[in-house]
């Protein structure tokens, strides 16, 4: 018996005897800490230029000249052409229409002026008529009583024979001027639909506003379902009136557009530092800053309940290999603290309602209090505690030591561990 409890005794204290060998340690740090919120973008031209579709009379558009997706283009270049022939037709048919127009309205002009001749001599000889009817009558006392009547009565009747003439008259001047003015406003019509369809000439040939490269949209015209891998626009293409084609850009200063939580928005400002990466160019970091910060929320999509605001970041220094559209990863500081000392947030244990450290030290742990400050994804501020060059324990010696004594000693369980 004695011999048993003597073994038990050495085999505890061999368990109890400080390692600390197993657990990994990590230098305390001191220097800036940075406190980061990460969000996602989409690099993007400073500036740009859309090249949209025209609206033009009959809305056929088909393309027949389009610069290869990431051509370099000039200003004046022509970077998007469609096929002329129903234009020209439109022109050749509003030119005919205002000749026609033109010949209809000569055409009247010529019959009225036959027919105010003709109207005139007729009216001279109802006036005429009158006149002599006048006349008669003037020598009623003359003539028999029979006559004196005939007279009175012919009077009578070229006076209204002289006056149906000129209502006549004024009815045909209406009804010529009435043709006239329909014949003028097809004229007119004529004429504004040719103009524009010189127009519509014109601008189904258009040049790029500035220097930059061409970005092909794809072409969502026809049926899609999901998966599908929707083609860019190509020559021969059917383009609909108003629809973007393509984007002319300026790669020379870039940008990232992307969003943050409104949980984060308070802790941003313009003019705080960035570092951003891209995956297409791993290993690499662009810096850069906070250009822009949206004043309202925004919704991502309809049945995104979360509310975001939309944030723009610009690029400190450009490169030649950035290009529009590429996915970015932005880490953005939000706070800088100079000359601090600060660890991985696993190094620090709560225990007792305080916080600690575990020191290394001749091949012991020794427990250190400290108090903490801010914290950032993978760090945490030591404001007081610890100087900075320390070696700590990433996991808990004394959970370790435990641990381990439950395991090694053959006393903490099983058949006999009772007296």
């Amino acid at each position: 018996m004695i011999a048993f409890l003597a073994g038990a005794g050495l085999l505890a204290a061999r368990y109890l005897k400080p390692a600390g060998t197993d657990i990994p340690t990590v230098e305390v740090r001191r220097g800036d800490f940075l406190v980061k919120n990460y969000t996602r973008g989409d690099l993007r031209a400073v500036n740009s230029s859309l090249v949209v579709a025209p609206t033009i009379m009959g809305g056929g558009l088909q393309i027949t000249e389009l610069p290869e997706m990431g051509a370099t283009v000039k200003k004046g270049d022509v970077v998007l052409a469609f096929d002329s022939a129903d234009v020209q037709n439109h022109i050749e048919m509003h030119k005919w229409g205002l000749n026609e127009a033109a010949q209809q309205i000569k055409s009247v002009q010529v019959v009225s002026a036959i027919r105010e001749q003709s109207e005139r001599v007729d009216m001279m000889r109802a006036e005429f008529a009158v006149r002599r009817a006048e006349l008669d009558v003037s020598r009623n006392e003359l003539v028999s009583e029979i006559d004196a009547k005939k007279n009175l009565l012919t009077l009578e009747a070229s006076r209204k024979r002289l006056e149906q003439e000129k209502q006549d008259v004024q009815s045909r001047e209406k009804s010529s001027a009435a043709d006239l003015a329909v014949y003028q406003e097809r004229y007119n019509r004529e004429s504004l639909d040719a103009k524009s369809a010189e127009s519509d000439l014109n601008r189904i040939t258009i040049r790029s506003p500035m220097d930059g490269m061409a970005g092909i949209r794809q072409n969502r015209a026809g049926e899609s379902y999901p998966g599908m891998e929707v083609p860019d626009y190509a020559v021969g293409d059917p383009v609909g009136s108003g629809d973007t084609v393509l984007d002319v850009v300026d790669n020379s200063e870039m940008e990232v557009g992307g969003r943050v939580p409104e949980t984060e928005r308070g802790n941003l400002n313009e003019g705080q530092d960035v570092n951003i990466r891209l995956d297409a160019l791993p290993g690499e970091t662009f810096p850069g800053k906070v250009k822009r910060l949206a004043g309202i929320t925004s919704r991502g999509h309809s049945f995104d309940p979360t509310k975001s605001f939309d944030v723009v970041f610009s690029l400190t220094k450009q490169d030649a290999r950035l290009r529009s559209g590429l996915s970015a990863e932005v880490e953005i500081i939000t706070e800088r603290v100079k000359d601090a000392v600060y660890v991985p947030l696993q190094a620090v244990f709560e225990k007792e309602g305080k916080k600690w450290v575990f020191i290394r030290s001749d091949g012991k742990f020794l427990r250190q209090a400290v108090t903490t400050g801010r914290r950032s994804e993978s760090q945490i501020l030591i404001t007081s505690g610890l100087k900075g060059s320390e070696h700590i324990a990433l996991l808990d010696p004394e959970v370790r030591a435990a641990s381990g004594k439950k395991s090694k000693n053959p006393l903490a369980s099983g058949p006999g561990s009772r007296m």
